[in-house]
């Protein structure tokens, strides 16, 4: 490592790499601890590095190294809205204590081994590849998963970035390895990968598209948006209900006008509309928080546990 914090040889990042993934193989392909990595980037926040490493400090930290920017720029906008929309690092997860936590697919891992971006997601609850419900715990111990900010060197070569990168921090277990798993409705994985790409199709620009609204929507709007019932849009698809969309187009003229960054309160049946006031505003944590738990968390726990008692009935 340069003294300007910059490295002669790094590997590429994965299109869909969490930022935290790849600066743990950096640090296991130059036998360092990741904190010197992090130190080099000028990060003093190590609680959440995804959120925490900017694209410029990636940047500096690449400078003079022929590496791909378009790379560093895509692994970067995977969380550059979590810093400036209040409410969507809410979405992120977090083990009981707080810290960052993670999804993972051990068939994905099996591949090839590094963490995936969209799994620190609660929305990302199905994996689009194998068609499998995400796990967010070691199936040996049952700990929450996550990657741990190493103090010391992690060691070298293909062998230990393995089992670095796909091992449970507390038993030991790779997570690679997987276990038989009861089938689950097929019909119902494919909306929620529609709508898991929808959503994070939508934070990654910043902006929704709704049929029958012209103009792009503030991704303020998404959990209300959720709430109400939207769908990933098709040619088929019938016009929204036209109360719910004249409602919306109201309060996105007054939140574009105020440059607000108010979300707006809904409930399941439909916008919540009060006489001569429109959208209500409301908390911004606790609409988010509900719509990401009914729309994919509470979907996916049924699905699994029909899934299983299905298997025992058989």
């Amino acid at each position: 490592m340069h003294e300007d914090g910059s490295m002669i040889v790094i590997p590429t990042p994965y299109v869909d790499e969490m930022i935290s993934s790849w600066l743990l193989r950096i640090a296991l392909l130059h036998d360092v601890a990741l904190v010197d990595i992090l130190r080099a980037l000028g990060i003093k926040k190590w609680r959440d590095l995804d959120r925490s490493c900017t694209e410029r400090a990636i940047l500096r930290f690449t400078r003079g190294i022929q590496i791909d920017h378009n790379r560093i720029q895509m692994i970067s906008c995977y969380f550059k809205a979590c810093r400036s929309v209040p409410w969507l690092p809410g979405w992120l997860r977090v083990d009981e204590d707080g810290k960052p936590a993670t999804a993972f697919c051990p068939e994905c891992l099996s591949d090839i081994p590094y963490w995936r971006a969209v799994w620190r997601y609660r929305f990302w609850v199905v994996c689009p590849t194998h068609q499998r419900v995400m796990l967010t715990t070691c199936p040996e111990c049952r700990h929450e998963i996550s990657i741990p900010i190493y103090t010391k060197p992690v060691g070298r070569g293909s062998k230990s970035m393995l089992l670095s990168i796909c091992e449970c921090h507390n038993c030991g277990r790779l997570l690679s390895l997987d276990k038989p798993r009861p089938e689950i409705n097929l019909n119902a994985v494919h909306m929620l990968i529609r709508l898991q790409k929808t959503v994070m199709a939508s934070i990654l620009l910043q902006r929704i598209e709704l049929k029958g609204i012209s103009r792009n929507v503030p991704l303020n709007f998404l959990p209300t948006v959720l709430l109400v019932g939207a769908t990933p849009s098709t040619d088929r698809d019938p016009e929204p209900d036209p109360i719910t969309k004249s409602e919306l187009r109201k309060a996105i003229r007054r939140s574009i006008k105020r440059n607000s960054s108010e979300v707006w309160r809904s409930n399941p049946a439909g916008v919540k509309i009060r006489k001569n006031h429109g959208l209500e505003p409301l908390s911004s944590t606790g609409l988010s928080e509900y719509a990401v738990r009914i729309r994919f968390e509470d979907i996916v726990a049924e699905l699994v546990l029909d899934a299983n008692v299905l298997s025992e009935k058989n």
